[in-house]
């Protein structure tokens, strides 16, 4: 922080940079990059072009959701979601529905109807956003009183002091009227897991979307969806990168970041209520690889729409450290990018 604060800017920041041509495309480029395909059956993705009918499903496909409200919210002028993505992609040249999961006897019906089903599930910053849930005004209040005092700004301290005093008689936090936090449960909604099981097999085309910031659990419903994405939260240009992927403009070339396990069983005991608890060195696969189990899904793993081949590995000890080396080559028919 004190290099980072002490280190002058390169250039001036003026507002026409904001929301630069540049930048927007660099927002869709990392997108698209970072989505990880992770289930392919029957090689279902990538979807054909020549689809007339497309069937969207989950409330998340029409909602502007960037993930975290807290300290790394931004505020682009416009965010792209995943149903506006796909209408975008295709204009007037195909029908692009929507349902969400209080339509599911007009939603399965319509999945027997349609070339493909593209279900939206999983969290916003509601679920794993940076907010608590106070029991109390005093314990919301007093960390940010206290903070305001260390940081040498005694009037918002006071002024914090006079809110929590005027408030405190007349109004008390209830449990859950907060958004954010640890969510409850590692697996998709209730009512999501249903939108999923409800359309699943009325239509051998079906690939699940998952936004998320972190790992899901996917063993109630994974075994009955042929194709499984994880786009996370993707920034003001996800619904064009999600069309793009799903639809072979991009090849998808993106990794896990953690491990998928079989069981929640195999994860460290976990409380949000808790006063105290330690947890040691092993935690995510390293857990996993210590106690011998299988992952659903690998630490690093990803699918793709081409296939690479790798040869020619050297590894020299130099000192204290290893350097490493490999050849990769894309032998398929189609563009991508590797990750080693």
């Amino acid at each position: 922080m004190l290099v980072f604060e002490n280190t002058p800017d390169p250039i001036a920041y003026s507002k026409d940079l904001v929301t630069h041509p540049d930048h927007i495309a660099l927002a869709q480029e990392t997108a698209e990059k970072s989505m990880v395909l992770i289930k392919n059956a029957g090689q279902i993705l990538l979807f054909r072009k020549d689809v007339k009918r497309v069937l969207v499903m989950g409330k998340l496909a029409d909602q502007e959701n960037t993930g975290d409200h807290g300290s790394s919210r931004v505020y682009p002028p416009y965010v792209i979601t995943p149903l506006q993505g796909l209408r975008r992609y295709f204009g007037d040249a195909v029908e692009v529905l929507h349902r969400d999961e209080s339509q599911l006897s007009e939603a399965r019906q319509l999945a027997k109807e349609v070339d493909c089903v593209i279900v939206i599930a999983g969290n916003d910053y509601n679920d794993e956003g940076e907010y608590t849930s106070p029991s109390s005004l005093d314990e919301m209040f007093n960390p940010i009183i206290t903070g305001y005092q260390q940081m040498g700004k005694p009037f918002k301290a006071a002024l914090v002091k006079l809110i929590k005093k005027l408030g405190i008689s007349t109004f008390q936090i209830q449990e859950g009227m907060a958004p954010g936090g640890d969510r409850h449960s590692l697996s998709l909604k209730a009512e999501q897991i249903r939108m999923i099981e409800n359309v699943a097999d009325a239509n051998p085309n079906t690939v699940v979307c998952l936004v998320t910031g972190s790992m899901i659990m996917i063993d109630a419903w994974a075994k009955n969806i042929p194709g499984i994405l994880h786009s996370w939260y993707t920034g003001m240009e996800g619904g064009t990168a999600l069309a793009n992927i799903l639809f072979g403009e991009v090849n998808p070339s993106g990794k896990l970041p953690f491990s998928i396990p079989t069981s929640v069983e195999h994860l460290p005991y976990f409380s949000s209520t808790d006063k105290e608890i330690t947890y040691d060195l092993y935690h995510g696969y390293t857990l996993l690889d210590k106690n011998g189990y299988q992952p659903a899904y690998p630490f690093g793993f990803g699918l793709t729409y081409t296939s690479f081949e790798r040869s020619n590995l050297v590894v020299v000890k130099k000192d204290d450290r290893l350097e490493v080396s490999v050849t990769v080559s894309n032998t398929g028919d189609r563009e991508g990018a590797e990750v080693v």
